[in-house]
């Protein structure tokens, strides 16, 4: 009697069948499923699932890290831009004092030119007096 033995592997979702076929001379055949030992099966299932928690674990706490970080640099981005605010705030008072000051100075500049006209005005009436009195007593 000559009989072959033919092994298939078949690949479940997560448990792998081996099938044993018996082929015997008048090609009847008897077909064994054949399981892998449960407690192996629930211990690898086991080992998955821990991989898979600690995975997990490490997703979350990038993820909690990740919005801290997030949260940290918005209240920092808040505090600068406050103090930008301020900054443009005094730019602008600054901006007007100076605009007040260049009034200031053009006016105290026009002062000074009207002073000075002025000074020219009574140098010349003085010296026109001054050759008035001069002609008046050396011709009389």
């Amino acid at each position: 009697m000559t009989s072959s033995i033919v092994i298939e592997v078949i690949e479940g979702e997560s448990v792998l069948v081996l099938r044993l076929c018996v082929y015997v001379l008048n090609y009847n055949f008897v077909c064994r499923q054949h399981y892998p030992d449960p407690r192996r099966t629930v211990l690898e299932g086991t080992n998955i699932l821990e991989r898979t928690g600690s995975s997990i674990a490490r997703a979350t706490s990038v993820a909690i890290e990740t919005e801290q970080i997030g949260n940290e640099v918005v209240g920092e981005l808040g505090t600068q831009r406050e103090a930008l605010q301020r900054t443009k705030g005094r730019l602008v008072d600054t901006d007007i004092e100076i605009t007040r000051s260049r009034k200031i100075l053009r006016s105290m500049y026009r002062n000074v030119i009207y002073n000075k006209l002025i000074l020219i005005g009574i140098i010349v009436i003085e010296i026109l007096v001054l050759a008035i009195i001069i002609y008046l007593k050396f011709i009389n």
